[in-house]
């Protein structure tokens, strides 16, 4: 990244003691509804923000609505693609916002999904660019969800296949990439040294456990990650404030998951 309005504006998304990110999507509900965790949206990001994340990943309604309160002190990263679970042509994403607009509500960056592999990609892929191209001219940092999906990936979490998907999105000009964990550090590292753009993981579904999530953002740290993506995994815990805490220490503190239990069972 060379482009000094890009650099200023990513910045915002980082904690800048450490560089790295801690980012809480919030975005589920234009797909899923209003689902638990997210059912009273300025309440959910009020206990995330107080908990520790750095930036937050939104739909343009939840960021003029639900957000006036939080500007300023915590990153924005506003969603312009979606789709629903309702429609045939899930989960293929289309644009819904413009970068334009990203600029004139005070986003950070801008992120869009493309689910690789899936019917529709190439599509999604010419929209990305055509994202890309608006980013580049408004100095817009841009984030690449990319991740593999679709018949021929027999497993969405294969670092073959992240592989793939990673190295995709950072050709087609993403400033920083979204993409699944391969659940282990090993097989992590492997991604992040074949991407060369930044890489945060996907939180996905709700794990079986806490230590579950935990480990996984440990394990993308130590991998080389510069942060995670991690929603339903926050807010849809018992205590979202110090599950966000919690993540946090571990991004940024190198915390252990031990330590980081022990202070959740202590909340």
């Amino acid at each position: 990244m060379h482009d000094v309005g890009k650099i200023a504006r990513f910045r915002r998304l980082l904690n800048p003691r450490t560089g790295r990110m801690y980012i809480v999507p919030i975005d589920h509900g234009a797909v899923l509804g209003p689902i638990e965790g997210i059912v009273d949206v300025k309440d959910t990001i009020d206990k995330v923000v107080r908990g520790g994340a750095d930036s937050l990943l939104i739909n343009r309604g939840i960021m003029r609505y639900c957000m006036v309160e939080h500007l300023g002190r915590v990153g924005v990263i506003l969603r312009i693609s979606s789709n629903n679970f309702l429609s045939p042509e899930f989960p293929f994403e289309t644009v819904v916002a413009s970068v334009e607009e990203a600029l004139r509500l005070g986003a950070d960056a801008v992120a869009f999904t493309v689910n690789v592999g899936e019917e529709g990609d190439v599509e999604g892929l010419r929209l990305f660019g055509a994202i890309a191209d608006a980013c580049a001219q408004y100095s817009m940092p841009l984030l690449g969800e990319f991740i593999p999906a679709g018949k021929k990936v027999d497993n969405p979490y294969d670092v073959r296949w992240v592989k793939i998907a990673a190295r995709l999105g950072a050709e087609l000009g993403a400033d920083f990439i979204k993409t699944n964990y391969t659940g282990s550090v090993e097989s992590f590292r492997e991604v992040v040294k074949s991407c060369p753009v930044p890489i945060v993981i996907a939180g996905g579904p709700k794990t079986e456990t806490l230590r579950d999530t935990l480990e996984m953002v440990k394990g993308a740290i130590e991998a080389g990650a510069i942060g995670v993506c991690i929603g339903r995994n926050t807010w849809q815990a018992k205590n979202p404030r110090a599950m966000a805490r919690a993540i946090s220490r571990i991004v940024h503190e190198e915390i252990s998951v031990n330590e980081a239990l022990k202070e959740l069972e202590a909340n």
